[in-house]
């Protein structure tokens, strides 16, 4: 699968506890024109956009030290450009509050596959586009349809 244009070159900082989640997301990208950095809880998170450009995050919502939801309102009080995707195991638990507050771009369910990852990131740049079928759909159309 190619990666679209709009992704090319994009820094992504996955925040994710579990390195399985970390070899998982470098094994999907790793043949795609992405920088990948990796940490481990929410304060590192926030440390590394603070000292690092970054254009995307990846944020785990259940971490150590600081968990996603206030690593991501840290994140977006002092680069509101950053896009945050959260990944969670749990998605109908987090979705209400954290995309109308504005602390998240969009939800990513685990397990996490390539095919919807590719799609959500896509869809942070372009909105309603459904990268993989072609088909208009929101990150809220496509949550409350299951087809997450």
């Amino acid at each position: 699968m190619k990666l679209p244009e709009i992704l090319e070159g994009k820094r992504i900082l996955v925040a994710d506890d579990d390195t399985v989640s970390h070899l998982l997301i470098q094994d999907i990208l790793m043949d795609y024109n992405v920088e990948l950095f990796f940490v481990s809880n929410g304060l590192e998170a926030v440390r590394h956009v603070s000292n690092n450009p970054v254009d995307i995050v990846l944020m785990d919502i259940r971490m150590p030290i600081m968990n996603g939801f206030e690593a991501s309102g840290r994140i977006k009080s002092t680069n509101p450009g950053v896009k945050i995707l959260i990944q969670t195991a749990f998605p109908k638990e987090y979705q209400h509050d954290a995309l109308f507050k504005g602390m998240i771009d969009g939800i990513l369910a685990k397990p996490i596959r390539k095919k919807r990852l590719i799609e959500e990131l896509v869809n942070l740049y372009e909105p309603n586009k459904n990268f993989i079928e072609e088909q208009s759909g929101s990150v809220f159309a496509r949550f409350f349809t299951g087809l997450f």
